[in-house]
C-alpha cells in the first residue's frame, strides 16, 4: 500500500470509533459514512496503482529481454 493511502487508511482508523461512540448525533453518523466511502476509494485507487505498476514492470522485463 502506498503510503499516503496507508497513512489515511490509519487516520480513518482512529477516527471511525470516535464517530461511533458519538454516533447519535446524525451529522457525526453521516460523517463516519462519508469517511468509510473514503477509506474504500483509497483502497481501490491504491490497488489500481498497485496494478499499473505491476503492469509497468512486466513491460519492462521484456523490453530488456
Amino acid at each position: 500500500m502506498n503510503l499516503s493511502c496507508l497513512l489515511l487508511v490509519n487516520l480513518f482508523h482512529l477516527l471511525l470509533p470516535v464517530s461511533i461512540c458519538h454516533s447519535i448525533d446524525l451529522t457525526k453518523l453521516s460523517l463516519s459514512r462519508r469517511l468509510y466511502e473514503i477509506k474504500n476509494s483509497l483502497m481501490n485507487f491504491d490497488e489500481q496503482i498497485f496494478y499499473q505498476k505491476s503492469q509497468f514492470v512486466k513491460v519492462l522485463s521484456k523490453l530488456s529481454t
